[in-house]
């Protein structure tokens, strides 16, 4: 409970701060917190306020994004990984398939696009919104390990993903609470009330996390 109190304290902050543009891959993480193979954080500020469970696959530097953002507190998923070196020219919108299989269970057949930017330095593969989202959660939470393989539209192989499930039940339980206490209060009309202030110490960057010791 403290974890997710000082999450909720430190993202609340954030969100009532004013609207900014801001890169969810490089913002500061907030009030992150390490359990298992997961960490949980918030990042960004006011509109653009996430609240993320992050992993980094087992084998790879490429990273498991579970975001939620209020007001709706929803999840999204996405694929996040480091370039070799920045892009030099801009990459089209591109379909890919992704199959996903927790343990020894059924396999989730699911969409996802990527695109990119002249001098992006993180690649990222977005999932497409599926009703079999809540289903998938659910069998991650109850899960050891999930494995994606992703191909592209063409059934080229591209990867395969692997990615500890161990500690993804508190990140994302911390999140959802963080998440949830943060909408009701902005409904309100004051997304800070009644918080405790604490000093919010970031750590700064996404490579930390990818690029592990």
């Amino acid at each position: 409970m403290k974890g997710v109190c000082r999450l909720l304290v430190t993202a609340a902050l954030l969100a009532a701060t004013s609207h900014v543009h801001s890169q969810v891959i490089t913002e500061d993480m907030i009030g992150k917190e390490r359990r298992g193979s997961w960490s949980s954080y918030a990042l960004g500020k006011g509109k653009d306020l996430v609240l993320r469970a992050f992993s980094v696959a087992t084998h790879t530097t490429t990273g498991l994004a579970i975001d939620m953002a209020p007001e709706s507190c929803g999840t999204n998923l996405s694929f996040i990984f480091p370039y070799d070196a920045p892009l030099d020219r801009d990459l089209e919108m591109q379909s890919v398939q992704i199959d996903a299989r927790i343990d020894s269970g059924g396999i989730f057949y699911l969409l996802g696009m990527t695109k990119g930017t002249m001098g992006d330095e993180f690649g990222i593969i977005y999932l497409n919104a599926t009703d079999r989202y809540s289903a998938l959660i659910d069998a991650m939470r109850a899960g050891n390990t999930v494995r994606f393989k992703i191909s592209r539209s063409s059934g080229e192989y591209i990867s395969t993903e692997i990615f500890s499930l161990s500690g993804l039940t508190y990140s994302l339980n911390r999140i959802g609470a963080a998440c949830g206490e943060i909408s009701s209060a902005a409904s309100r009309g004051a997304p800070d009330a009644n918080l405790p202030r604490v000093p919010a110490k970031p750590e700064r960057g996404l490579k930390s996390l990818l690029y592990r010791p």
